[in-house]
């Protein structure tokens, strides 16, 4: 069974004849689908729209950089504003889920600023140097 590109999540498609047989002997039925669309790569549909989250680390948050994600089209990239905070959302205009009449939604990228998970020294001295900076003050 082929599922039609560009189906949206309540649609439904109708496979005739591969229903229930009929209780009087007669043909069978048609087998009613209503289509749902599971999150995949961390991506969640809304309408049109593709919402997903991004984990950075705090010098890319406060320096700003370039990151790549996956998307349902393959990769993109995400440009991300020096001095981001978590849970802002950058906009990938017209990069989102396109439906059977060609109109296509955008992709919502949220921000997770997310601290290493192992330090070594000279990392450990450079945060505690901004501590130091930030505390001064």
């Amino acid at each position: 069974m082929k599922i039609p590109r560009g189906i949206e999540p309540g649609e439904k498609i109708r496979l005739k004849g591969k229903g229930e047989e009929s209780l009087s002997g007669g043909e069978p039925g048609d087998l009613i689908l209503i289509i749902e669309i599971e999150p995949f790569l961390n991506m969640t549909l809304h309408g049109l729209d593709i919402h997903t989250k991004l984990d950075i680390y705090p010098w890319d948050a406060y320096l700003g950089c370039k990151k790549t994600i996956k998307a349902f089209e393959g990769d993109l990239i995400v440009t991300i504003p020096p001095l981001i905070q978590t849970g802002k959302k950058i906009r990938l205009l017209n990069k989102g889920y396109k439906n059977r009449k060609g109109k296509q939604g955008h992709i919502f990228v949220e921000i997770n600023i997310m601290n290493p998970s192992h330090m070594d020294q000279t990392i450990k001295e450079h945060y505690e140097a901004l501590y130091d900076y930030y505390n001064s003050k």
